[in-house]
This record gives structure tokens, C-alpha cells and sequence, in this order.
């Protein structure tokens, strides 16, 4: 009985935090049409080292800058970013600790909007589904 108990929990907390996150994800959604994308990536364990964009808004400089960043204006970030011919490469310390518990992720990156002196990033830590298998620890009698 326990057993049947603690499956339904997990199932309930399961269901809620899809709500939660399909609810999240089309609020963010709204927000990110209104943005000019510069470029998307599948996170992997190589970007740690550093992620080679194209930029496809044509709004970052030439030559090297420290880009300012945000997911929520609450977290802040500052990356090492530099180019070369049409390419841009972000780097750095700063850069590879934000994206370490990321892998797995999309992470999009956009434009600077009217007024703002950073860019916003849509990077969400994981999916729920990937949180919950790195996460919970499901329990059996078996």
C-alpha cells in the first residue's frame, strides 16, 4: 500500500510540475517572439569550452567584448565573447560554469532590445523530465 501511495505522489508531482513548466515555457514564448534571435544551441558537453555561434541578428561587434547577459534580470553573467571573419565565440570562466549544470538544454541567445545595454538568454537548467530522472530516486520492493 505504501508503495502504490508514494507512486502516486510522485505521479501528481510529476503532472504538476509539467503544468508548471508548459505554463513557464509559453509565457516565455510570448516574451522571446517579440526578440531578435541571434543564434540557438542543443547544449553538450563541448560548449563548456566555449560555443561558436553565427551571429543571424547581425547586432554583436566585431573584435572581443564581454558580453552581459541575463535569464530573468535577477541573474547576471558576463561572458568573454571575440569573433573572427562571421563567426563569434563565447569563453571563459563565467561561461563554463553557466553552462556545466545546463547540458542537455537549448539555450538561445537574442538582441539587445531598445535601450538595454545586455542580452537576454532563454536557458532553462534542464527539463522537467531530465530533472526528475537526475533528481528523484523512484523506490521499489522488487
Amino acid at each position: 500500500m505504501e508503495e502504490e501511495k508514494t507512486e502516486l505522489v510522485i505521479a501528481i508531482n510529476v503532472r504538476c510540475l509539467t503544468c508548471i513548466c508548459l505554463c513557464w515555457l509559453e509565457l516565455e514564448g510570448l516574451r522571446a517572439e517579440e526578440m531578435e534571435q541571434i543564434d540557438a544551441v542543443n547544449l553538450v558537453a563541448t560548449h563548456v569550452h566555449r560555443w561558436r555561434l553565427r551571429d543571424r541578428s547581425g547586432t554583436l561587434p566585431a573584435g572581443r567584448i564581454v558580453l552581459t547577459v541575463t535569464v530573468d534580470e535577477n541573474q547576471w553573467w558576463r561572458f568573454e565573447c571575440w569573433s573572427e571573419e562571421d563567426m563569434h565565440y563565447i569563453t571563459g570562466t563565467e561561461w563554463s560554469r553557466f553552462v556545466q549544470p545546463r547540458i542537455g538544454a537549448r539555450l538561445t541567445l537574442y538582441g539587445q532590445q531598445d535601450g538595454e545595454n545586455f542580452h537576454r538568454l532563454e536557458a532553462p537548467l534542464l527539463s522537467a523530465v531530465a530533472w526528475l530522472k537526475k533528481n528523484v530516486v523512484f523506490f521499489s520492493n522488487a
